[in-house]
């Protein structure tokens, strides 16, 4: 396998136990049987579409169950398969995800989470990177300064109108597939624009902060929500509702910011190192055919 499994199976356990011990001092953020055992499963996104997102700072982990899904599937196909077949079975999941959502908007369910954490909605996005690595065989485009800023700026664009397709609060907009499904369809050369804009960074002094950030970029996303909540609670306790908004959501950022980057550190030593090590035991296939399974959203 690519192995991904291995790489993140410790955050369910750790996030599980930690969701379990804050909810002793946090009872609306505790834990139920029903959600450890979908975390467990990898099940969290089919169960936050009909029960709303995971309990206080578990709410990333519905992600983390979809990718799971496909790890644990996407390397034995890419085993035994051809470019060609995989070419033709990322077709089917971009069909099947548009054929999914106009099913789901048929029958009234709602943008999110209903729709978007669907499993068969969002695969469209691991179907485009699979394409993606097909289509470009490990050579990386030649782009200037100008294009790569170009595409990032069209990039943001297009992530900003697709937002409609899942936080939307507007009354006139039909939720039905002619409006919704061009803003999930705009998404798509959205994440493009955005990766070959960023592909690659070179590996100046300017940009290793960066690069580290990316590499231990798993703890940082798993990780930020809780010391959001963390920082928000503490800051409540010391007489915090006193300051403006602005300012109150400054000094939590500025708290809460340092604090994950640390914890993110510490996670990718600690918790994700040792796994990595682990999982190469079970990896098969080259960098470039793992690469078939990128996410690009």
């Amino acid at each position: 396998m690519c192995g991904a499994f291995f790489a993140s199976g410790r955050f369910t356990f750790a996030m599980i136990g930690g969701g379990w011990f804050y909810g002793l001092f946090s009872p609306t953020h505790s834990v139920s049987l029903a959600w450890g055992a979908a975390l467990m499963l990898l099940f969290t996104n089919w169960y936050t579409a009909g029960h709303g997102y995971p309990p206080g700072f578990l709410f990333p982990l519905w992600s983390i169950s979809l990718e799971e899904q496909f790890y644990l599937a996407w390397p034995c196909i890419v085993k035994y398969l051809s470019p060609g077949s995989l070419l033709g079975i990322s077709t089917v999941l971009m069909t099947t995800a548009y054929l999914t959502l106009a099913r789901l908007l048929h029958q009234g369910a709602i943008l999110d989470p209903g729709i978007w954490v669907n499993s068969l909605v969002q695969f469209q996005f691991f179907a485009l990177g699979t394409m993606t690595a097909i289509v470009l065989r490990g050579h990386v485009p030649r782009l200037s300064t100008a294009v790569r800023w170009g595409l990032f700026v069209a990039g943001l664009l297009c992530m900003r109108a697709a937002q409609a397709a899942v936080y939307s609060d507007d009354k006139v907009l039909p939720h039905d597939l002619l409006h919704i499904g061009p803003r999930y369809l705009i998404a798509l050369p959205g994440c493009l624009c955005l990766f070959f804009a960023c592909l690659p960074l070179p590996a100046g002094k300017l940009q290793k902060p960066f690069l580290y950030l990316g590499k231990i970029s798993y703890g940082l996303y798993v990780f930020h929500v809780l010391w959001l909540g963390l920082v928000r609670d503490a800051l409540m306790h010391l007489g915090g509702g006193r300051l403006s908004p602005l300012a109150f959501q400054l000094i939590v950022m500025a708290i809460a910011l340092p604090a994950t980057v640390v914890t993110g550190m510490l996670s990718y030593q600690y918790l994700e190192s040792p796994f990595l090590r682990f999982k190469k035991r079970f990896t098969f296939g080259s960098l470039a055919t793992c690469l078939a399974g990128t996410y690009l959203m």
